[in-house]
């Protein structure tokens, strides 16, 4: 065991990849003459083994324990690991329905199981590697395990590429054996089964059922099922009566509404449960919500209750007979806008404040004796108009010169698309006369023209004549040549 431990560890890291060796058993002691083994393990694998939090893979002793083969061991190992993370996301959802039929049914080409098995160098030939490494400790996984294993070759051209393992997990029954002569428990199982049946009846004719409907969380075939409508009428609907109360029907159509976007095809196929899930998150953020509205109510009536000797600065400058803004004007130039306290959305002035105030305007007013008090209104007035002008033409303005910009963006946009488009057209045109010219080339080519045909005929009929000519000429004796 000691040889044959080894482990190679591969971590992700910031900067990248980390590699690992270790040999995690560097002493072992035994002797001759009891059973007694001394083992110590190296500090370095100790966190791999009493510290590990993520990424492990839970097996049965019992079921390791029955296992002789080496290879029976890893195969167990491997296959355990695919298995669990099936039920796991069968169970909580998070992966399609083609990613979780892949756990159950899991691939694995030829060379990573030569790795995994420590068999790159062993087993040349495939039908060794399938007897010693896949078909018999299979036979011993199966007999002595609780799964059942079969396995299929994928090929890829003339060779083996890569193993499919189709997992089945094997049916314990529950020895409830001693239980059939149980009368006490034959009644309390007819008890629940009748509860379950009323539950289930008070769940169709219950109005959160058709909200579910409408919302597409509940399917024909889940209000076929007893156990689940009575979980839903027992768990589920009681947590939607609380938050009715809390935000009235329409939260209660908000919630699932929201649940509803957030479901996904493969989502938890026990319905009550995913819902029950759902209703118990949600409903400690609404009690949280609505005791911190009520808190805000109650501080507000404590407000309200303080603010009665308070005044607002329309309500001073109504007192004292000036506009708003002017009241406001004195507030800056005392330097009190920023010393104002504030009740819901309006600044109060507070008793120190409102004298304050009063001062200042007493003051003015002696200053201004020659100026009748609607002129000394009217100026002030204006004076305010104008600053508020002022501001009002410099955040134009700036809106405008904003706007210009983002419209010179949109014309350089769009300026650079024309071009664009007008190069693609006339690339289009140049492509057309390219291929006119060579389609024109081609036709001359293949099709001889008239005049061609007609001198071709010309010569062949000369060529026929002259030929006729020779074969009818009679040869002359030499006597005759002076004829």
């Amino acid at each position: 065991m000691q040889k044959q431990a080894y482990f190679k560890i591969r971590s992700n890291k910031a900067l990248g990849i980390e590699y690992e060796s270790i040999v995690p058993i560097p002493y072992v002691k035994w002797n001759d003459y009891n059973d007694e083994v001394t083992i110590q393990f190296s500090e370095h694998i100790m966190p791999y083994l009493i510290n590990l939090k993520a990424e492990f893979t839970q097996y049965k002793i019992s079921e390791l324990q029955k296992l002789n083969s080496k290879y029976s061991l890893i195969l167990y190992r491997w296959l355990s690991m695919q298995y669990n993370q099936y039920e796991h996301y069968s169970v909580k959802g998070g992966r399609r329905a083609e990613q979780v039929e892949a756990y159950r049914n899991p691939s694995i080409p030829v060379k990573e199981l030569r790795v995994i098995t420590d068999t790159v160098n062993d087993y040349v030939r495939f039908q060794s590697l399938e007897t010693w490494v896949l078909k018999k400790p299979l036979e011993e996984i199966n007999a002595h395990t609780s799964f059942n294993v079969t396995y299929d070759k994928i090929k890829k051209g003339r060779s083996i590429d890569s193993i499919v393992f189709h997992i089945e997990k094997k049916r314990m029954a529950d020895d409830n054996s001693y239980k059939l002569d149980n009368r006490a428990y034959q009644e309390d199982k007819k008890q629940k089964e009748t509860d379950n049946r009323l539950l289930a009846g008070e769940a169709l004719e219950n109005k959160y059922t058709k909200l579910l409907i409408e919302h597409f969380l509940l399917s024909p075939y889940d209000m076929t099922d007893t156990a689940t409508m009575a979980g839903l009428q027992k768990n589920v609907y009681p947590l939607y009566d609380e938050l009715k109360d809390l935000r009235g029907l329409n939260g209660v159509k908000d919630h699932l509404s929201y649940v509803a976007s957030k479901k996904e095809a493969y989502s938890k196929r026990n319905v009550a449960k995913y819902l029950k899930k759902a209703i118990e998150q949600y409903l400690p953020t609404v009690n949280y919500k609505t005791l911190n509205n009520q808190n805000v109510q109650r501080f507000e009536v404590k407000v309200q209750a303080m603010s009665e000797n308070l005044k607002t600065i329309k309500e001073l400058a109504d007192e004292l007979g000036v506009s708003k803004s002017y009241i406001d004007k004195i507030i800056r130039i005392l330097e009190l806008h920023t010393k104002l306290d504030k009740v819901g959305n309006k600044y109060v002035i507070s008793k120190k404040q409102e004298k304050s105030i009063k001062d200042r305007l007493r003051s003015s007013e002696s200053t201004t004796k020659s100026h009748t008090k609607s002129t000394t209104k009217k100026h002030t007035e204006v004076d305010f108009e104008v600053d508020f002008l002022k501001e009002e033409i410099l955040y134009l303005r700036k809106s405008q010169d904003k706007q210009l910009t983002n419209k010179d963006k949109q014309i350089e946009t769009l300026s650079n698309l024309l071009d664009q488009q007008q190069r693609l057209a006339l690339q289009d045109k140049k492509l057309l006369e390219e291929y006119k010219v060579e389609n024109d080339r081609l036709k001359a080519l293949k099709i001889p023209s008239q005049e061609t045909k007609e001198e071709l005929v010309d010569n062949q009929s000369q060529e026929v004549t002259n030929v006729v000519e020779a074969t009818t000429e009679v040869p002359r004796k030499w006597w005759q040549f002076w004829r």
